[in-house]
């Protein structure tokens, strides 16, 4: 909702932001793998989320510096009902869809349970 309403196309901005995340990343990730003897190995997505949220916050605050904004909250009333409607309907979509996942895989979930196992000895 910010980047549409208060998009800047200066690249001052954004490469700014793509230069902490990658800074901010990858000690996030380096903090977060931990080489040696206790290391983890991280999903794609979960990677992604490290350098992702630092430009992100660093482009949001970039975005609405000078702008009277309270926090995270716009000054501007249309703004925030316009987002909490979209994080709304976003939630409603993600619920919908996590229900239907549910309602399909539990049939095939009994179906595999009571078949015959093809691996058994004979």
């Amino acid at each position: 909702m910010i980047v549409v309403r208060y998009f800047d196309p200066a690249p001052r901005i954004w490469l700014t932001s793509i230069g902490l995340s990658a800074l901010v990343g990858t000690g996030l990730y380096v903090s977060t793998a931990a080489c040696g003897a206790n290391s983890v190995k991280l999903k794609f997505w979960q990677i992604v989320r490290l350098y992702l949220t630092p430009f992100c916050v660093s482009s949001f605050s970039a975005l609405v510096k000078d702008r009277n904004f309270i926090l995270v909250v716009s000054p501007q009333p249309l703004d925030s009902m316009v987002a909490l409607s979209v994080i709304g309907a976003f939630v409603l979509l993600a619920y919908v869809a996590k229900k239907s996942i549910k309602v399909s895989a539990v049939p095939q979930l009994q179906r595999d349970v009571t078949s015959p196992s093809t691996d058994a000895p004979l």
